[in-house]
């Protein structure tokens, strides 16, 4: 770590004796593993004794390359004043003075008052602070000298932290004494997961692209929001995501503010920034970012003849936009240029022989907490008759380019991309529509559920011979494919005019799908629908889905005794909920009908809630003689509900939740 290297020949002897001796005290950050020009935390030394109104030099060591921005060469040497910048004693921005040296000269002798010093490298990981005044004070007060600016290729580290260190000499040679002038500044940490969802926000099983359509259903002129996808950018960290400066906002993304105060958190991509410095080697350019942090997607596998379409802002809920699309090159850089909407919220793609580049450049992010953007993407056919295949994205971080700040490693020319559209033959058919047979209500698919199919074209009635569900009823059948092009057969329950009773094949594969409905072997409908590992929904007494449950309730005292949940009232005609009566000596369960619940991951993750009461459940299982029906015993039911009469009811598993149906406690 140590680098004495040239020290001597730096700067003149002068016999002078000196007593300071400082004391590192900086601490250290996380810093993000991916990026190649990485900002550490300033490196702060808290000085004490006799300065002697004389100058020093600082030299900083790194074992990572540095990567600052140079900014001016220095005439007759190998050498070029940089970004990274030595401030004395913490000044305020109205008194900050940048030392300017003569043409060709490395110290500014002839300005005393100077506080800011520019910084020059010695080597890769080496840089040196030359001519660094520190004029004497009466009583010799504590010091302070930060070093600013600093910025290292954390990506080609391989270690898990980055140490500095720090030593100073005084103007004769002599070094200065720096306690703890050896430690870590920064611990490296990814900073980006990056995933791909349905438009419905649903995560995309592994391999599985996030949307499966067909070439004659992809839209001719406009890109659709309800046949897109959705690619999601998340941090780590809650800084991970960062604007260019603290003046960047989505009114006004271009505009720039000052950075001066020492050690200031401003959580940008631009470090210490003082544009009314001295413009003597472009030190009122330092520290600034040409940026800030880019989401970049890069697209490959485009199907021939169709074009991409990305949203140009972030989705969510926010009024301003926290990233805005930008023109880029294929870096994911270049000077911030934000994209007009082709049609309103949308703008299209530049196709490279099949491979597009889309990049948000972050315009507001909340330092305080781990945020996630999310980018809609979507295909349209250029002609009559587009092409097939899978469209491949790759998220990073940018610009990937060696010249810009900020900087970020470029992804493997190797690696694959992620599925997220994939484009698949199959016919341009009226939609079936797919409700769960228990609640009624539009429903993703769930291993071995009971679903209903309507369509126009189903005009058959027919059940099964037997007991059990087969595979084409009365010429009527249905089948799902998969994201991979896999294909399902459905157990066909029962066929009326315009539906369809089916239960879901019990190893459908999670994720995108499309469900065609076939009558006499030709398909008559499909549409998209998403499997889930769960989908659940209680069975009612009337049979639509509404009222109240269809159940018992089972109390265990000494003997065990049940009643339904519900009972016709033939005076009425009207289905009427049974009282339920809770006894202290008799610990009550309810026993429910439902579907789409024996895929949970364990029964820990199931329970009702009746009121605002979480009930567990102690069963959920299929039931032993009714295809696609699960059994669901809560309870016990807690006396805390005695007397609350008419109260709600559903089932919860995970973040799943059924329909509500009606109970009536005593």
């Amino acid at each position: 770590m140590r680098g004495t290297l040239l020290l001597l020949a730096l700067s003149p002897l002068v016999a002078e004796g000196q007593s300071l001796r400082c004391d590192r005290v900086d601490t250290a950050s996380e810093i993000r593993s991916e990026s190649t020009a990485e900002l550490l935390p300033d490196i702060v030394l808290r000085c004490a004794g006799a300065a002697g109104d004389r100058d020093y030099q600082v030299v900083v060591n790194s074992e990572t390359p540095f990567t600052n921005r140079d900014l001016a060469p220095i005439s007759s040497l190998n050498w070029a004043w940089n970004d990274a910048l030595l401030l004395v004693d913490d000044p305020p921005p109205s008194r900050q003075v940048a030392c300017a040296p003569p043409e060709g000269a490395l110290t500014c002798p002839q300005q005393a008052e100077a506080n800011v010093f520019q910084g020059k490298r010695l080597a890769d990981a080496s840089l040196v602070f030359q001519g660094v005044r520190i004029p004497a004070v009466a009583g010799d007060p504590p010091r302070t000298l930060r070093i600013v600016n600093l910025r290292v290729n954390a990506a080609a580290h391989k270690a898990a932290t980055i140490e500095t260190s720090v030593q100073m000499f005084a103007g004769n040679g002599v070094p200065v004494a720096v306690g703890n002038s050896d430690r870590t500044s920064a611990t490296r940490t990814p900073s980006l997961r990056f995933a791909i969802r349905t438009n419905g926000g649903l995560p995309a099983p592994a391999d599985t692209a996030a949307l499966l359509i067909t070439p004659r259903s992809l839209p001719l002129q406009e890109p659709s929001a309800g046949q897109s996808a959705r690619v999601v950018f998340t941090e780590t960290t809650a800084t991970a995501f960062r604007r260019r400066n603290a003046g960047t906002t989505s009114a006004d993304p271009k505009f720039l503010a000052a950075q001066p105060l020492p050690g200031a958190p401003y959580n940008t991509e631009t470090g210490f920034y003082n544009p009314s410095l001295a413009k003597v080697n472009r030190t009122h350019e330092a520290g600034l970012a040409d940026a800030g942090t880019r989401l970049v997607v890069q697209f490959t596998g485009i199907p021939a003849d169709t074009a991409v379409w990305v949203t140009i802002r972030d989705a969510g809920s926010e009024v301003a936009p926290r990233a805005l699309l930008t023109y880029t090159d294929g870096n994911g850089g270049g000077t911030f240029n934000p994209m007009s909407p082709w049609v309103p919220g949308w703008a299209r793609l530049y196709n490279d022989s099949g491979k597009a580049t889309a990049a948000w450049e972050v315009v507001s992010a909340d330092p305080e907490r781990i945020e996630e953007w999310q980018f809609s993407v979507a295909l349209t056919a250029l002609t009559g008759n587009p092409g097939t295949g899978t469209l491949l994205a790759t998220g990073l971080l940018g610009p990937n380019a060696s010249d810009a700040l900020p900087s970020f490693v470029a992804p493997s020319t190797t690696a694959a991309g992620t599925p997220l559209i994939s484009v698949a033959t199959s016919l341009d058919l009226p939609r079936v529509s797919i409700l769960s047979s228990a609640s009624l209500q539009p429903t993703s698919l769930a291993p071995a559920a009971l679903v209903s199919a309507f369509s126009a074209a189903i005009r058959r009635t027919a059940s099964p011979p037997g007991a059990d569900p087969v595979d084409t009823l009365a010429g009527v059948a249905l089948e799902l494919i998969d994201s991979l092009g896999r294909t399902y057969r459905h157990r066909v329950l029962g066929v009326v005019p315009g539906q369809a009773n089916f239960q879901v094949p019990i190893d459908a594969r999670p994720g995108p799908g499309v469900l065609n409905l076939l009558v006499d072997g030709i398909v008559a409908a499909s549409d998209a629908v998403l499997v889930d590992a769960v989908a659940p929904a209680l069975f009612s007494a009337t049979g639509d889905g509404l009222g109240y449950p269809l159940g018992e309730v089972i109390r265990l005292g000494a003997t065990t005794a049940s009643q339904p949940l519900a009972q016709f009232d033939a005076a009425s005609r009207k289905w009427e909920p049974v009282p339920i009566t809770l006894s202290p000596n008799e610990p009550t369960y309810l026993s429910l009908l439902a579907t789409g619940v024996r895929g949970r991951a364990s029964l820990n993750t199931v329970s009702g809630r009746i009121g605002n009461h979480s009930i567990p459940a102690i069963l959920a299982a299929p039931h032993p003689e009714l295809a696609g029906v699960d059994r669901v015993t809560i309870g016990p039911i807690p006396s805390g509900l005695v007397g609350v009469g008419v109260t709600r009811l559903h089932l919860n598993i995970g973040n799943k939740s059924s329909q509500e149906l009606t109970i009536l406690i005593q």
